[in-house]
């Protein structure tokens, strides 16, 4: 009895370091990906750097830099904003950076390249990818995935939550190339891992 005991306290111990460890492993990405054609090779096996710095510090300025939201659900879609997030309640995101007492909005991925490409680190990478995306998984304003420099540019590795839709809603990850010039393509996604959880619809 004791033995048995034993061994599952053992078992517990793994499963609690396997799910802490995060989403990056010392070899590269944790979980089962599928990479679009041509980049497995090239990426695959690249040296990834967990995220230790907050979402913002990697956008540098003179001043100070904010990330604001619209207070209510979007009524106007017309309206731009560099990501929106929600279900039927859409929320609107965009930066407000202040440079002596002048506020510069920044609300399209046209200007946020304009005010900060060329991207020169991982760092930057991180924070340009981080508020483009909705739903990131993230604790204590810091991202839950890793960075990767390449050749021209960086990869970065993002966990979606999937809050809204329909599914079981498991948290996916991405990972997402740069190029030093700010442009973005998705190169892997993690494919859905089996749940037990049923398939829900969340709006």
């Amino acid at each position: 009895m004791k033995k048995h005991i034993t061994i599952l306290l053992v078992l517990v111990l793994l499963l609690i370091i396997l799910t802490s460890c995060g989403p990056l492993t010392r070899n590269g990405l944790k979980g089962n990906y599928k990479w679009t054609e041509g980049t497995e090779s090239l990426y695959k096996n690249v040296s990834w750097t967990p995220i230790t710095s907050t979402k913002l510090s990697g956008l540098v300025t003179q001043g100070t830099i904010e990330e604001k939201k619209t207070e209510k659900c979007i009524t106007d879609y017309e309206l731009k904003y560099l990501r929106t997030e929600g279900g039927l309640c859409g929320i609107g995101y965009w930066l407000e950076i202040n440079e002596n007492n002048t506020i510069t909005k920044i609300e399209s991925l046209e200007k946020l390249k304009e005010k900060f490409a060329p991207i020169e680190s991982e760092q930057e990478a991180m924070s340009y990818i981080a508020v483009i995306n909705g739903g990131l998984s993230i604790e204590n304003n810091i991202l839950k995935g890793g960075t990767a420099k390449i050749e021209n540019g960086y990869l970065v590795n993002l966990i979606h939550n999937n809050t809204f839709g329909c599914g079981q809603h498991e948290p996916i990850g991405v990972v997402y190339k740069i190029t030093t010039s700010g442009e973005i393509s998705s190169v892997a996604f993690e494919k859905e891992p089996f749940s037990l959880k049923p398939e829900i619809c969340v709006d």
